[in-house]
């Protein structure tokens, strides 16, 4: 019965993960697609291969296992982050959010570039292309489309932050 039960999680989050990705794939098109992502496609499609073809669940939770992990590179979790700028790692907080937002209150030492902005004024405000990137936008979805396209322009070191609500710790100008 655990097995079972286990089997059919496996196949619910994997089904969720390609969601996720061909959802990504909808709105981008595959040419415009990173290393990362294309690797993360080739993971879930081994997944489902295993899983359609009935073959042990040990491939597929491995190829389940790539996904994660791929994806984590994308992301970066708000105490790491934390951890790298207390480092003084070769970075810039990149705010996504409108001008309006940004004043209502923003991370220490962020630099405010609107999302619709980022493409024409990237190279500008971010510079070079060999450092991190954390970007953080009004939602989830914004940060991640910010960071999609700033790798997309070159700058590999791109991590999303996710929306303001999910940054734990203090603001200036307020929450």
């Amino acid at each position: 019965m655990k097995k079972l039960i286990k089997s059919i999680l496996l196949i619910l989050f994997i089904g969720f993960a390609l969601l996720a990705v061909l959802s990504f794939i909808e709105r981008s098109g595959t040419e415009n697609l990173s290393e990362t992502e294309k690797a993360i496609l080739e993971a879930a499609d081994k997944a489902m291969l295993q899983i359609n073809s009935g073959d042990r669940n040990d491939d597929a939770e491995k190829a389940l296992n790539d996904i994660k992990e791929l994806i984590g590179n994308l992301n970066i979790s708000p105490s790491k982050a934390k951890e790298e700028i207390e480092r003084k790692t070769r970075y810039i907080l990149l705010d996504v959010r409108s001008f309006e937002e940004f004043d209502k209150g923003h991370l220490p030492d962020s630099v405010c570039l609107p999302a619709p902005r980022l493409e024409d004024e990237a190279e500008r405000v971010v510079g070079e292309k060999d450092k991190f990137v954390f970007v953080l936008g009004s939602s989830a979805d914004e940060s991640a489309g910010a960071v999609k396209l700033l790798r997309k322009l070159g700058y590999s070191k791109a991590l999303d932050l996710g929306g303001i609500e999910s940054w734990p710790y203090e603001l200036f100008g307020g929450r």
